[in-house]
């Protein structure tokens, strides 16, 4: 500030600004970043300096996306692309920027015709890594606009073109880190396609790259990727290695620390989810002598799901304990339940005496989901009356009924609940047997996790 308020002044601050703000951005920090890039936005304006706005435009576009502010992010990339002017590959960032964001939205019209567009000025762009970035860009719009695409099979087949042109442009550069995108982008788009055996070849070779580049924050995504690969190909035991070397790189990241809550349930929740599903299918598969250890590992997962949820909520690695693979023993006279809601099912994980229990509810999640809705509306409506009643008892035949030999053997005085999803929408005590709510029968607790 004290160099002055001429020209290189003024560009300085506008760096600087760009800088700080793409720095709080990377740490989490999004209403900083966005502050500081609004600023150097700002002085470029009150300077007349607009081509120097546009990819502070683009960043704080990326940082609405984070924040869940499509709107604003979708009029950040449309100033960011107007003012571009003759930066080009700018200018081809921010209207890839803008497709997705319009396909995210839900406005899929001529979708591949902007990225057709795209594709073909991109070409002419000279080697560099942004490029490289750009094109993998392409290639994964191509194959999330698929479903909703006139073409799907060519747009997945798009997708795949671009990927392989992406790793061509990354090994001429020698960016590992690039490299290593480039496969897994490439693994992703044979997958769409049904080639399995090549999705794994080059996912795998994505794992490879990183592990070499010490590029843990994607290292976990190629693992994961490869984990859904195996459970796809019938390989069930290696699907579960792979996902549980996933959730120990993600622990090492600590990304799901920095990044948004929507980047969270993107990115972070389904993979503890579809770990746990598959772990809990496999139980049923398992000699008896194996099903205690299972599913103590299902519950120890289950407790670093929550300690990160938390911390992601409080953006604070100091929010919780550091050590959650110990659980805290509980009394004889406490049940535990965590009651885990997935796509065709829900499972009950029962800890009581020392024990873990598993029962299924065959169930749809669209259905308990449903339920759920109805009763929390029919609580909250008081010209509802008794109809509540209904709902709680259809609820409570699927998440209590099943566990009543173990609460009748056990005898618990509490029940502890550590809920899943739209379970933590509704007072669980409001569960009828059809003649006493659970609330009459034990003390009842609910907590995000008992490591916390």
């Amino acid at each position: 500030s004290r160099a002055g308020n001429g020209p290189e002044s003024v560009a300085a601050t506008i760096t600087i600004r760009g800088r700080l703000g793409q720095v709080h951005a990377a740490l989490g920090e999004y209403q900083a970043s966005i502050s500081e890039l609004e600023q150097g936005i700002d002085a470029a304006s009150t300077a007349g300096l607009s081509a120097e706005a546009a990819p502070l435009l683009n960043d704080l576009g990326r940082v609405y996306m984070a924040s869940d502010e499509p709107l604003r992010g979708l009029a950040a990339f449309a100033d960011s692309y107007r003012l571009a002017g003759d930066a080009e590959l700018l200018r081809l960032t921010a209207a890839l920027n803008l497709a997705r964001v319009l396909r995210e939205t839900g406005s899929q019209e001529n979708l591949m015709v902007r990225l057709g567009e795209i594709r073909a000025a991109a070409s002419k762009l000279p080697a560099s890594g942004a490029k490289v970035s750009l094109t993998l860009g392409l290639a994964e719009q191509y194959q999330d606009g698929a479903i909703a695409s006139p073409d799907p099979g060519q747009s997945r087949q798009l997708a795949n073109e671009a990927a392989m042109s992406a790793l061509d442009q990354a090994e001429a550069l020698g960016d590992q880190r690039l490299i290593s995108y480039a496969y897994g982008q490439l693994g992703a788009s044979y997958a769409a396609l049904g080639a399995l055996d090549a999705a794994l070849v080059a996912t795998r070779q994505a794992v490879l790259v990183a592990q070499a580049a010490g590029a843990n924050d994607s290292l976990y995504r190629w693992e994961w990727q490869t984990a859904r690969l195996l459970k796809r190909l019938g390989k069930d035991q290696d699907a579960l290695s792979a996902y549980r070397e996933a959730i120990d790189t993600l622990g090492k990241t600590q990304a799901w620390l920095v990044t948004s809550r929507r980047g969270f349930r993107q990115d972070v929740l389904p993979l503890y989810e579809q770990y746990a599903d598959l772990m809990l299918a496999d139980t049923h598969r398992l000699a008896a002598a194996q099903v205690p250890a299972a599913l103590q590992q299902v519950q120890r997962t289950l407790e670093r799901l929550r300690v990160a949820e938390v911390r992601n909520y409080f953006e604070n690695q100091c929010a919780v304990p550091e050590v959650v693979d110990t659980i805290p023993a509980q009394p004889d006279n406490v049940l535990v339940i965590y009651p885990m809601l997935f796509a065709d099912r829900a499972e009950l994980l029962v800890s009581a005496h020392g024990k873990l229990h598993q029962f299924t509810s065959r169930v749809p999640l669209t259905e308990l989901t449903n339920e759920i809705r109805l009763l929390r509306q029919s609580i909250q409506d008081p010209a509802s009356g008794d109809a509540y009643l209904e709902y709680s008892r259809r609820l409570y035949d699927w998440l209590i009924r099943p566990l009543e030999g173990v609460l009748a053997e056990t005898a618990p005085d509490t029940i502890v609940f550590v809920p899943d999803g739209p379970l933590r929408t509704i007072p669980l005590a409001v569960l009828n047997d059809g003649q006493r709510f659970l609330v009459e029968r034990y003390s009842l607790a609910t907590t995000p996790g008992l490591s916390l």
